[in-house]
């Protein structure tokens, strides 16, 4: 039997290139492979360019191929969801929906799952392409979903993260995130985690969607979280990869990563016009005080004054009402004290 590893290129040309006759089957069910996202398969890959077949779509493509029992599903800019045959490249099927499809589709127990820019997350028969359900979410779904355990896990220009009854597309949870959710879920350990706009890594609990933990980094974070080995692996568009575990400054505990050190992180944005988010770890529970100073000294609000738990935090200062100039924000948290400067421009 021939094996298939498909390339996506940034042209609507699905270009194939012929595996080792002899592997073993080792299908490529969903964006990075499997929920992991490791990217890892025991395939035999092929070691020249030859090709065997290539597809034209009506568009350029970003979404990268899902390749399972003997089918390439992948979307396109021209709003639709193709089926072609891993053999040779022939359409099986194509499913419309109404916008340009980048999201990466997963397949499970001969179902489609993938999102659109008309805002739905489609469900489709993998054998025809019939419509079994949608599920409309309130902002583009570019994020490719993760399936799990009977449930969807996606991510949407709404700002939020849900999870979807595989069956009937009914809503189970969503958790609302501060920014668009570009990056694809990784679920491991009933676990999900996933980047956001707002510059977080999130790690929700993947039965119920409550907070287990977050990580702020220093700019939007669009690449999708990899687990392998007990540790999370993530990119941010700060130039930075970063490793979850216990060789971190983070702790593996019974429920979630607790930090082993208060930190007062950099606002952001910085410099800013109207509103900024401070984010701040507490290894402990601890009565939290967050306060903002002028140039002078003197303070012109508190923001946040009460118990919180160990973990971490943000607070907004929405500032429309104050002047341009630069301020402090003092955080107190148990024996902790951290301060920081921020520069408001309008």
């Amino acid at each position: 039997m021939m094996r298939y590893i498909a390339i996506i290129l940034l042209a609507p040309i699905l270009i194939v290139f012929p595996d080792d006759a002899n592997s073993q089957v080792d299908w490529w069910p969903m964006f990075h492979h499997d929920l992991n996202h490791t990217g890892y398969s025991t395939s035999i890959a092929p070691n020249t360019n030859q090709v065997s077949w290539s597809y034209r779509t009506g568009h350029g493509m970003n979404s990268s191929p899902a390749v399972a029992d003997g089918k390439v599903y992948v979307g396109s800019w021209d709003d639709n969801v193709y089926c072609l045959d891993a053999l040779n490249g022939d359409s099986i099927w194509s499913y419309t929906t109404g916008g340009n499809v980048s999201s990466s589709p997963a397949v499970d127990d001969g179902k489609v799952y993938v999102g659109s820019y008309d805002e739905k997350v489609y469900c489709l028969d993998a054998s025809n392409g019939d419509f079994i359900w949608s599920y409309t979410t309130g902002g583009w779904v570019s994020s490719s979903p993760a399936v799990a355990d009977g449930k969807v896990y996606v991510g949407s220009y709404d700002e939020k993260v849900y999870c979807l009854d595989a069956s009937s597309g009914d809503s189970i949870w969503s958790y609302t995130t501060g920014d668009d959710v570009f990056s694809s879920p990784a679920v491991v350990g009933g676990k999900v985690y996933v980047g956001s706009d707002d510059n977080n890594v999130y790690c929700l609990d993947a039965i119920n969607g409550d907070f287990i933990w977050s990580y702020a980094t220093g700019y939007s974070v669009w690449s999708s979280p990899a687990v392998a080995n007990g540790k999370v692996y993530v990119g941010s568009t700060d130039g930075n990869v970063l490793c979850f575990g216990l060789q971190t400054d983070i702790l593996t505990q019974s429920d979630g990563f607790l930090p082993l050190k208060p930190t007062l992180y950099q606002n952001y944005p910085d410099p800013f016009n109207s509103s900024t988010v401070i984010h701040y770890r507490i290894p402990v529970t601890s009565d939290v005080r967050m306060e903002i100073f002028d140039i002078l000294g003197r303070r012109v609000e508190t923001i946040a004054n009460n118990k919180q738990s160990a973990g971490y935090h943000q607070a907004v200062w929405n500032a429309i009402d104050r002047s341009s100039g630069m301020y402090f924000y003092r955080i107190q948290a148990g024996d902790y004290t951290g301060t920081k400067k921020m520069l408001l421009l309008k």
